[in-house]
């Protein structure tokens, strides 16, 4: 990491040196990943074929650990691709990895995007996986918030300190990308690559019961990130939301629909909690800078298939719910609706509870 920081002003021959190094230290992370990137791929029958599932399996945790080492200090050369492969090892060794993604945020200053992959137990139903997860996030919420505190204390003393800043207040977009919420935006882009994801006519079906267990995995994150608030950061989650309705995924354009439907899905499960508790949702004065390798912006917001045929397209909160749809109480297992989903079973499930106060119309 030393070799790629930068060279005072007249180091001349050290500066001449350090560049090669640097230069050779890229690639070989690059080369390393490379390797990771296939030892992540789906497994095929020939790898079945050379070695047992279970060290099959056991190969693909070892790699996934490997990219989190790897991201410590070169988080940058982790492509999405190899963010979402890492994170579903979740489904696959839950232990292993929350003990790892957690350790990777708190001792080694990993993004708090490696805590959205803990949101993924609610998907398989296992409740001492979930029960793990909510207690690594726990403790990763309030050390990202103290971070993120940490950060914002010192850009202000920078600000101060520069007579050219004249800035109104308004919390920047270097500031929101380090609190514990900007992890939303990975969570969405995760479960928008997770292979369970209905496609856009699955998930018309039956007022949208195929994503109900995507949104037990958002209302679980909400519940973490929330707990121990006053919904002061409610607003901004909210803004992350919306902004996804400009863009479109970076990684496969054909996904992006998932991501507005999880976007406003997100945006239901805030505003009920919203609601419940009487906190705010809005507005947000800052900006919301959106991680670039996982989002594209584009000029105008993505609009929903109209409620009936002939009828303008929809825009907005909740343009792209599908019509009727309303959230599931936290009570009932993600993982079932999952198999009975992958199963093609079309039994209705006893929603119980109360159901969200917003609905698509």
């Amino acid at each position: 990491k030393a070799c790629c920081r930068p060279v005072a002003v007249g180091g001349g021959a050290a500066a001449s040196r350090a560049q090669p190094q640097c230069e050779a230290r890229v690639g070989f992370v690059r080369r390393v990943l490379e390797v990771l990137r296939g030892v992540l791929s789906p497994v095929d029958e020939r790898a079945l074929r050379l070695a047992s599932t279970a060290d099959v399996n056991h190969l693909r945790v070892a790699a996934g650990k490997a990219v989190l080492v790897i991201a410590r200090t070169e988080n940058a050369a982790v492509t999405p691709d190899l963010f979402v492969s890492t994170a579903l090892l979740v489904h696959d060794a839950p232990e292993e990895m929350i003990k790892k993604l957690q350790h990777g945020i708190i001792r080694h200053g990993l993004p708090q995007a490696y805590a959205a992959p803990l949101a993924l137990t609610v998907i398989d139903g296992d409740a001492a996986a979930q029960q793990a997860a909510r207690d690594a996030l726990g403790t990763i919420i309030p050390h990202v918030r103290r971070r993120s505190a940490a950060f914002a204390a010192a850009s202000a003393n920078n600000a101060a300190s520069s007579s050219a800043n004249s800035s109104g207040g308004a919390p920047s977009r270097s500031l929101l990308t380090h609190t514990a919420e900007y992890m939303l935006l990975y969570l969405v882009f995760l479960l928008a690559h997770h292979p369970e994801m209905p496609s856009k006519q699955e998930g018309t079906e039956d007022a949208g019961r195929a994503y109900h267990p995507f949104q037990q995995t958002i209302s679980f994150a909400v519940s973490a990130l929330t707990a121990g608030t006053a919904g002061e950061w409610v607003p901004a989650s909210c803004k992350m939301m919306r902004q996804l309705k400009l863009v479109v995924d970076a990684v496969d354009p054909a996904r992006s629909h998932g991501v507005y439907v999880l976007s406003d899905i997100a945006l239901l499960v805030l505003h009920q909690a919203s609601h419940q508790k009487g906190w705010d949702t809005g507005p947000f004065p800052g900006q919301v800078a959106l991680p670039r390798a996982y989002y594209t912006l584009q000029q105008r917001h993505a609009a929903g298939d109209p409620i009936e045929a002939g009828g303008s397209m929809r825009v907005g909160d909740f343009s792209h719910l599908p019509l009727g749809y309303v959230l599931k109480p936290a009570k009932q297992q993600a993982g079932a609706a999952i198999k009975q989903h992958g199963d093609g079973h079309q039994q209705q499930h006893n929603r119980g509870g109360a159901a969200a106060g917003a609905r698509a119309e």
